[in-house]
């Protein structure tokens, strides 16, 4: 009996001998009482003869050690006798593990202790995990979501996580996500991608392509944000802008606030201010011009077609003429000059209610659209408020609130299944002038938005009338209903039969109200237009990217 034996007992104990060593044991322990009287010792020493080993091998070793003479717990067992209970202490429960065990369980505790960290950590992080970083608001048309390389359909409240990517598909595809303090909207074919969560560099967008709309108000935070293209870094901290992105290059126009712009092909950095733009690519182009807009916006609007043209661009006095250049002239006249205010830099803001108005009936107007039995309506606009209702005028052909108007544009708010901010149209036919409740149709559900927007209402000669908004047609639909009974809603493009022949010849053009002074639209005026023909939507399109023919498309406010 020497050490060796003892480490070779605490061997078997720890499971570490091999079946040749477990058979020379055993074979020891029936020959040799010293080493079973060991063996026994360090079982109690340990308190590990209830756990120390599998059930077969202590049986084995019971029944080793169980053929002893000396200490009556070494004698020889009854036939059937537990020689495990028999051994263990009486009334004692289960005994503590070894050393080997005792680290498996504390590593085993060890673990399950980070475990429970980790799920709490993670049940408190969801709340914040659904919010995500971004959420979209709106959406329509084609609009999806990749996330986690998953691309699903794009509905309004779908949160938006670090690193998924958003993409308005196709002419039709429209989004808006709200950003943190930033309002971010998406147009046809674009492509963009929200950076993970905010850290020290404050918020990411990148855009891929397309067009975006970003309406910044600070603080952001105390980081501001970034919005990436492939041509170009700009960082903002509170302002609004808009970001153009094709192969060649990036376009950024200005309304609102600075920009710190990168040229990331050139390595250039340079401050835009207010009402200038910017072509980043290979060289860099920067100018002072129209924010959302060229100075050859008129020229393109020029057309055999053209009946009546204002771009406002008086800057003082009572008359806005008519630049069309179609015949005799349609002067339009302000009844009262205290309700507006002439722009700088283009532009005229009806500040409180008024008439615009031609002061004759428009004979060469009427006769163009009796003639073709089509009509497009084109208007820059940016409405004071949302929320104006009537519908509130901001074209009409009309002689009064109560009559029917050859021809109206207008915007709506109405608290009804839910509450809609809508444009809305109405033209009269000989087949709508039948009905009780005339076909209108209108925008999509809170479309409006007090920002600079281009609005044309076309009717085709054979009847189909669509509206569209910064050069598409969102899905909309049209509506029926009046002034005792509330607008039912009805999806689908619009078709108004009949033509034009009903068209009352003693009505007058106005604008910002009707010619009987009670529905009246606040807001500022940067252009209106009549076509006699339905403009294609290759035409609006190319209107739209014109732009708004002003200099400077100011925040529509009221001097107190």
């Amino acid at each position: 009996m020497n050490a060796q034996d003892i480490e070779q007992i605490q061997a078997y104990i720890a499971d570490e001998l091999g079946e040749g060593q477990t058979d020379e044991l055993l074979a020891r322990l029936r020959s040799e009482p010293a080493l079973r009287r060991a063996w026994v010792g360090t079982i109690r020493n340990e308190s590990l003869l209830w756990e120390f080993g599998s059930e077969r091998r202590f049986s084995i070793l019971a029944s080793a050690i169980g053929a002893t003479e000396a200490d009556p717990r070494m004698r020889p067992a009854p036939a059937g006798t537990d020689l495990t209970r028999r051994i263990r202490p009486a009334g004692a429960g289960q005994l503590p593990p070894g050393r080997w065990t005792r680290r498996l369980m504390a590593l085993a505790a060890s673990v399950l202790i980070g475990l429970g960290l980790f799920v709490s950590w993670y049940l408190n992080r969801l709340p914040a995990l659904a919010e995500g970083i971004a959420t979209i608001t709106h959406a329509a048309g084609a609009v999806h979501r990749v996330h986690g390389g998953v691309r699903t359909a794009a509905r309004a409240q779908t949160p938006l996580f670090g690193g998924d990517s958003l993409l308005a598909a196709g002419p039709q595809g429209l989004a808006r996500v709200a950003y943190g303090s930033a309002v971010i909207e998406l147009g046809p074919d674009t492509a963009v991608v929200f950076e993970p969560e905010p850290g020290r560099t404050g918020r990411h967008l990148r855009v891929g392509a397309g067009t975006i709309e970003a309406d910044i108000e600070p603080p952001i935070d105390a980081r501001g944000m970034a919005v990436l293209t492939p041509h170009a870094a700009i960082r903002v901290t509170g302002t609004r802008f808009t970001v153009r992105v094709n192969a060649e290059s990036t376009r950024v126009d200005l309304s609102r606030g600075r920009l710190e712009v990168t040229n990331l092909l050139k390595n250039e950095s340079f401050l835009l201010q207010q009402g200038h733009y910017a072509v980043i690519g290979p060289q860099t182009v920067v100018a002072a011009g129209p924010a959302f807009g060229r100075e050859d916006a008129v020229p393109q609007l020029r057309t055999p077609h053209l009946q009546v043209l204002y771009v406002f661009d008086e800057k003082q006095g009572p008359i806005v003429h008519d630049r069309s250049g179609a015949g005799a002239p349609l002067h339009l006249r302000i009844r009262d000059e205290r309700a507006v205010e002439w722009r700088a830099g283009g532009g005229l803001l009806v500040k409180s209610p008024t008439v615009i108005a031609c002061a004759a009936p428009p004979t060469r107007l009427l006769d163009a659209c009796r003639a073709s039995h089509a009509l497009s309506i084109e208007v820059w606009i940016r409405p004071l408020r949302s929320e104006q209702s009537g519908p509130a005028r901001i074209v009409s052909f009309g002689g009064g609130a109560e009559a029917q108007q050859n021809f109206m544009l207008g915007q709506e708010f109405r608290l009804i299944r839910p509450p809609r901010r809508v444009y809305l149209a109405r033209v009269r036919t000989t087949e709508n002038a039948k009905q009780p409740y005339p076909m209108e149709p209108v925008s999509a559900q809170n479309s409006v938005r007090t920002e600079l927007t281009h609005l044309v209402f076309r009717r085709t000669a054979t009847g189909e009338v669509q509206l569209y908004i910064n050069g598409h047609c969102p899905p909309a639909g049209f509506v029926r209903g009046g002034k005792d009974r509330p607008y039912d809603w009805f999806g689908g493009t619009p078709v108004i039969p009949g033509d034009f022949s009903n068209w009352s010849p003693d009505y007058r053009l106005t604008l910002a109200n009707e010619a009987t002074g009670d529905r009246p639209w606040l807001g500022e005026l940067h252009l209106v237009a009549v076509y006699s023909r339905a403009l294609s939507e290759a035409e609006i399109r190319r209107h739209f990217q014109a732009g708004a023919p002003a200099r400077h498309a100011a925040v529509a406010q009221p001097r107190p």
